[in-house]
């Protein structure tokens, strides 16, 4: 089972956004993402509405 990290990177990749761009977009911090990405850190809700609206 993918996590909601995982699959954004997948759809980053596809896209051809790098992480700074997207943490530009939805004014999060490189490390922040990246963590939630490698499911070190748990997503807020509100921070899981600006992952999901990126797209």
């Amino acid at each position: 089972m993918s996590t909601l990290g995982q699959i954004h990177r997948i759809h980053s990749k596809n896209k051809g956004l790098y992480l700074r761009q997207v943490t530009a977009k939805i004014e999060m911090g490189t490390a922040l993402l990246s963590k939630f990405e490698r499911v070190e850190r748990i997503h807020n809700k509100e921070q899981v509405i600006d992952l999901i609206l990126q797209y």
